[in-house]
């Protein structure tokens, strides 16, 4: 049950729990609930609220990452407050008797990905190399429940074939089954030999912060929402990330190209998987349409989980004019310039 509760109740929860107190104001989720926690000298805070019946496990392998990246990856992921009493994770009693998990998290300053569009090819590759930075740290991080199945994990993406019927436009479901075609072609054959490690699998243009770089353009500042993390194939990464980047960008295939570059300058890629990121920043895409489409018919009230779906299909109209072979190889060349 995604939680829905009032103001008083979480400042009374907050205000047990860690001892804080200050302005609540809420923020935007898609499952959680989420509030920011301005508590004047004691600093800023997230409150996450998660929904009932999350195995905590879930929580507990969000926090495990976030301590693990927060002396490797610059400082730019939240930091996890316990309790006094030294619990992470503390539970809050609803009016209607329902416990929700609640996380208190520091608050992380910057300008998301979405209000800095669109970004010039020296911030696309700060981008890249930043997102290649931080799987590299996370390919030595194992946790008991980095296995997950997930709606959002690109291996698994192929359930979409079974729920196209809620794409309501004709042409627009063409769209999804070229690419589900093309898909299954080029890419499901190899699956098995794309490395494979946690990813925070989220990196989208709401959950990447920005800041000015003293260079000009943007570095990234942060990473937001670690709720989609799990073990699946490590180009996922940036195939979500660069799917968000190319929203209005007038040469989509130079955005993926500039962040290719950067992230195999921070973590090596493999043939095998630059052949397969044209097609996974597309599935990606096709999942968060039809995503979109079921949580109009199961969640209308919940705008923030419609947010993406008009950019999603002018950037998937965009691309299925394109040869996706052509643009594999313009990526292999450009990454791979001796042929090695």
């Amino acid at each position: 049950m995604r939680p829905a509760l009032g103001l008083e109740v979480v400042r009374r929860a907050v205000s047990r729990s860690w001892g804080f107190s200050g302005l609540l104001q809420p923020l935007p989720a898609e499952v959680d609930q989420n509030f920011r926690l301005d508590a004047g000298k004691d600093g800023l805070f997230v409150v996450k609220i998660a929904r009932s019946g999350q195995p905590v496990a879930e929580l507990e392998l969000q926090n495990a990452a976030l301590r693990w990246l927060a002396s490797r990856w610059r400082g730019r992921t939240p930091d996890v407050v316990p309790s006094p009493s030294g619990k992470e994770i503390m539970f809050v009693l609803a009016p209607n008797g329902v416990r929700y998990p609640i996380r208190l998290l520091t608050y992380l300053r910057g300008t998301p990905l979405s209000a800095a569009r669109p970004l010039d090819r020296q911030s696309l590759f700060r981008l890249g190399s930043a997102l290649g930075d931080l799987d590299r740290e996370l390919i030595g991080f194992r946790h008991a429940a980095m296995e997950r199945n997930l709606s959002w994990d690109l291996s698994r993406c192929l359930w979409i074939s079974d729920c196209l019927d809620v794409v309501s436009r004709s042409e627009n479901r063409e769209v999804v089954q070229r690419f589900i075609r093309r898909y299954r072609d080029r890419v499901e054959p190899f699956l098995g030999q794309l490395p494979a490690s946690v990813i925070h699998n989220d990196a989208n243009d709401e959950n990447l912060l920005l800041e000015a770089s003293p260079g000009g353009g943007w570095r990234v500042a942060g990473l937001l929402d670690f709720g989609d993390m799990l073990r699946s194939h490590r180009i996922n990464e940036l195939a979500i990330a660069a799917a968000y980047a190319m929203f209005g960008a007038p040469d989509p295939v130079e955005v993926l190209a500039e962040m290719a570059g950067g992230y195999h300058g921070s973590l090596p890629l493999q043939k095998c998987e630059v052949h397969s990121l044209f097609l996974l920043v597309s599935l990606r895409l096709c999942v968060s349409v039809v995503s979109a489409a079921l949580a109009a018919r199961e969640d209308p009230e919940n705008a923030h989980r419609q947010q993406s779906a008009e950019p999603a299909w002018r950037l998937l109209e965009s691309l299925d004019m394109l040869d996706g072979e052509n643009v594999e190889e313009l990526l292999i060349s450009r990454l791979f310039r001796d042929g090695s």
